[in-house]
């Protein structure tokens, strides 16, 4: 019938349009990692000028991209975080071989004015693409200071983008440990030390605040043994470690299953010495 056939043919209209739009769905996404595969290697090229340049812009853009997401911050902020951290040196291509194999502090004058433009000049580089200006803005501001003594625009506080002042906290933590700013490196603990005190100051005290958060050391786990008396001994411990009699003299071994029997032989022997003995039995499961 001629419902039948319309239902037919709007069926096979619908399914022509799931289809279409699979497709669609399926091209975006294949654009969207061509995207920023060509980032990724663009930023990997900056990479090949050597020096404190290896590697620092990929982990300045993990420790960003960590800050950014701890912040709260909307999938399109963290994709135009990401792309200015990436590329957040940029405008350093530009810059003589001899100034990027020495750290900041031992500049002359000349060579930090010329440093001090690579913000500017990243921000020119990406002037045609309309899909970079946002991470574009993010580069040319990612030295400002907090206080308003960066560069290059003396920008302070809020004036400065958030994903530039989430980028100034990871890039001054990266700089610190591979040798950027001085020749003696920093180790992430001293680093994270010298970032607290810039809270403020350089950076900004929000975005350091969360950052010392999302890298604080994990505690280190409880040992998986505890010292025990003989008092308390019960069969079925295992030492943890060997045990060794006051004199020196190896007693038994790690690994040693207690039985009645042993306790009480041990529990002997102390009776004979004027010191106590301490055992390292392993925990049990569930045991504090």
């Amino acid at each position: 019938t001629q419902n039948a056939q319309l239902r037919e043919n709007n069926a096979l209209l619908e399914q022509r349009v799931a289809e279409r739009t699979a497709d669609l769905g399926r091209a975006h996404e294949e654009l969207k990692r061509t995207y920023m595969t060509s980032i990724q290697v663009f930023s990997s090229l900056m990479e090949l000028r050597g020096g404190w340049l290896v590697g620092h812009s990929r982990r300045v853009a993990d420790v960003a991209w960590r800050i950014g997401k701890a912040m709260g911050c909307s999938e399109a902020e963290l994709q135009t975080l990401l792309i200015a951290s990436l590329l957040h040196d940029i405008g350093l291509i530009a810059l003589p071989d001899t100034l990027l194999r020495k750290p900041v502090g031992r500049f002359s004058d000349t060579e930090m004015q010329q440093y001090r433009q690579h913000p500017v000049e990243g921000e020119h580089s990406l002037l045609a693409l309309d899909s970079m200006q946002a991470s574009a803005a993010l580069i040319r501001a990612h030295h400002e200071r907090f206080d308003g003594q960066g560069f290059p625009d003396a920008r302070r506080g809020a004036e400065i983008p958030l994903g530039a002042r989430i980028i100034a906290v990871a890039d001054t933590f990266d700089d610190l440990q591979s040798g950027a700013l001085v020749e003696a490196r920093a180790t992430a603990a001293e680093a994270r030390t010298l970032i607290q005190r810039a809270r403020g100051v350089q950076l900004d005290p929000e975005v350091v605040d969360v950052f010392l958060h999302i890298t604080a050391p994990a505690p280190p786990p409880p040992p998986n043994w505890r010292l025990v008396g003989t008092a308390d001994l019960q069969a079925g411990m295992v030492l943890a470690a060997d045990l060794v009699s006051p004199r020196g003299h190896l007693m038994l071994t790690a690994g040693q299953a207690l039985s009645e029997r042993l306790i009480l032989r041990i529990r002997e022997f102390e009776a004979r010495n004027p010191e106590p003995l301490l055992l390292q039995v392993r925990r049990r499961p569930g045991e504090l």
